[in-house]
Formats: structure tokens, C-alpha cells, sequence
């Protein structure tokens, strides 16, 4: 029975990684070629079908010696589109060397203060994203959606070197937040501007008497995280064991 199972499973493990193969090589070809149409639809085909179709494209376009101008454009059309395309490439050296390729080249003539909003993690780890902005108040806002997790959410500062800057942005509307891309392996000096915790909430003392009260032995099991939430939601004979 196991191995009857375990055949469904390995086909669709291997139609998968087919897949995956397929739209990498189809991204690769259409920067080898110049081809920005074609380009464009093997970004559908990545996010659409794949799961580690990113991750194999960066791996292949990486080993290129060079992309055309309008390949660059397209590429950039999609990096800002595809917010999470750093994240689901998941290998920040082989991120990087396809970015150097990819992006139309555009530092600054000099050294510039960057922030990037980050979860405490990646502070701890060190292992800094590609992404940062110029506007401390855009990073602030990345550092807040993080500030609910154990480490919390930071802010990062860095002075960073033009030959760092592998493109950086102007204000665009919509899309406005002033991104610069960096060579993350580049950037020196990292400090943490400010950090954002939210506190987890704790019950008072008239919720506690209130469960205390239910009764032992009535509770079959509860975590309480906000308790006047949770007492709201759940009535009393509720979390009675019957």
C-alpha cells in the first residue's frame, strides 16, 4: 500500500520539477535572445506554475556574460511588480550576481544614506536584503509589518558606496518608495536606527479572576492571548468540558 501511494506522489514530485525546469529555461532564453515579450511570459510561467522556478532562473541568467538594454528594462518592470521575487528566489548570492545582469546599471555620484525595514531576525543573521530606500518614513512602515514577530521589526541605516548601488529608483507615484538595489555583500557599517515591538497583550487582573472563577476542571485547555477577546468570543458554558 505504502508504495502505491508513494508512485502518485513522486510523479507529481517530478511533473513539478519539470515544470520548474521548463520556465527557468524559457526566462534564460529570453534574455540570452533579447526577447522581452517572450521574457514577459516566462515570468507568468514561473509565478503561475512553479515552485522553484525563480531560484533556477536567477542560477541559469546568472551564467550569462551580458543582457541587452531592452531585456534590463523588462526585468525592472518586473522586479517592481513582483514584490516578492527576492523572497521566493531564496539564495542571496546567486539574487545578487543575476541582478548585476538584469537591472539597467544607475548609482548615484556618491555615498548615500539608505534605511531598509526589516524583521529583528534579519538583523540578528546579518544577512541583509537587497532592497532599502532613501525615506526613512517607507522603512519605518516595512519595519512596523514586522513588529508583532518575536524579534520585532527594525529599521536599518547605512551609508552606502555608489559601487554598491546596482539601480536605484525615482519617486513613481504608486510605486513610490524610492527603492535603491544594493549588493547586499557590499554594504558596510549597518547600524539599527529604531526598532518596533509589539508587546504581547496581558491579561488584567478582573479577566484572570473571571477564568479562575469557570472553575477547575471545567477548562479543557486554553491559551489565552487576548482575553477580553477571547471572552467576548467564547461564552462561558462554552469552554465547559460538558
Amino acid at each position: 500500500m505504502s508504495g502505491e501511494m508513494e508512485s502518485p506522489f513522486r510523479e507529481l514530485q517530478l511533473a513539478q520539477k519539470r515544470a520548474d525546469r521548463a520556465a527557468a529555461r524559457a526566462f534564460i532564453d529570453a534574455c540570452r535572445l533579447g526577447d522581452a515579450e517572450a521574457l514577459f511570459s516566462a515570468v507568468d510561467a514561473i509565478a503561475e506554475t512553479t515552485l522553484d522556478g525563480w531560484r533556477l532562473a536567477m542560477l541559469g541568467t546568472a551564467a550569462l556574460p551580458s543582457v541587452a538594454p531592452q531585456i534590463q528594462e523588462a526585468f525592472l518592470a518586473v522586479w517592481i511588480e513582483y514584490k516578492m521575487l527576492a523572497l521566493n528566489v531564496g539564495h542571496r548570492p546567486t539574487l545578487v550576481r543575476a541582478l548585476r545582469l538584469l537591472l539597467p546599471p544607475r548609482s548615484p555620484a556618491q555615498a548615500v544614506r539608505l534605511f531598509r525595514g526589516t524583521s529583528g531576525i534579519e538583523r540578528r543573521h546579518r544577512l541583509y536584503g537587497v532592497s532599502w530606500t532613501s525615506s526613512r518614513e517607507i522603512a519605518e512602515t516595512f519595519a512596523r509589518s514586522h513588529e508583532a514577530s518575536r524579534l520585532g521589526g527594525v529599521v536599518l541605516e547605512a551609508v552606502i558606496e555608489p559601487h554598491a548601488i546596482l539601480h536605484f529608483r525615482d519617486a513613481e507615484g504608486h510605486y513610490d518608495e524610492v527603492e535603491h538595489i544594493v549588493d547586499a555583500y557590499k554594504i558596510r557599517g549597518v547600524e539599527v536606527a529604531a526598532r518596533f515591538q509589539r508587546r504581547p497583550a496581558v491579561a488584567s487582573r478582573q479577566d484572570q479572576d473571571f477564568v479562575r472563577g469557570i472553575g477547575s476542571g471545567h477548562i479543557i485547555y486554553c491559551r489565552i492571548v487576548a482575553p477580553t477577546a477571547v471572552l467576548r468570543r467564547y461564552k462561558a458554558e462554552e469552554l465547559r468540558s460538558g
